[in-house]
């Protein structure tokens, strides 16, 4: 709630998009994802953080079984 007070708006970007097949049924995704927050005009990173997403193959389709964040910079 601090953070929705200070900010007038919030940006998310994404970057780095990698997709990592391990076998036939098994597969990691990751991403980096960065919120800026912007007040009075100037724009400032908020949170930048490494997503990996664990998946698995069910029948004939994914199911993400994992995630994980790890905070950036």
């Amino acid at each position: 709630k601090m953070m929705t007070s200070y900010f007038e708006k919030f940006q998310s970007s994404i970057s780095n998009i990698e997709i990592r097949f391990k076998g036939t049924d098994r597969a990691e995704a990751s991403f980096i994802n960065t919120i800026f927050g912007t007040k009075a005009g100037t724009t400032q990173e908020v949170l930048k953080g490494l997503y990996k997403w664990e998946l698995e193959k069910q029948g004939n389709s994914w199911k993400i079984v994992n995630i994980t964040f790890t905070r950036r910079g």
